[in-house]
């Protein structure tokens, strides 16, 4: 009986060394998982500030291009815009100048047809 305590107890030690190692095995391959997550989290933020960093430079390269190009458009449409009134100028000028000759032409009329009575 002696014996077989003394086994058993022989074989609880090896079981508890054996269950302490497993235990260090288990802490250390979580602690290197922890380590791999925060560098894994790092290189994402530092990625994620690239993005935005890019993102931002973008953003200023199309705005100052829209600038530009507007700037052109917008130039295009007030030499359209002013054409278009010196158009309707001319066209004011041109129907007043008929009106005055048909004027012009009925009084005429109007004389001639008095002279002949």
């Amino acid at each position: 009986i002696v014996q077989l305590l003394l086994r058993c107890i022989s074989q609880a030690r090896e079981n508890e060394k054996h269950r302490t190692m497993t235990d260090m095995r288990v802490h250390d391959r979580l602690q290197g998982l922890q380590r791999e997550m925060r560098t894994l989290l790092a290189l994402a933020r530092e990625r994620a500030l690239q993005q935005e960093s890019e993102l931002a430079q973008a953003h200023r390269a199309l705005m100052e291009h829209t600038s530009q190009l507007s700037i052109p458009l917008h130039e295009q449409v007030e030499e359209y815009v002013m054409k278009l009134q010196q158009q309707l100028a001319d066209a004011r000028e041109a129907q007043e100048e008929a009106i005055s000759a048909a004027e012009e032409a009925e009084a005429a009329r109007a004389e001639t047809e008095q002279k002949g009575e």
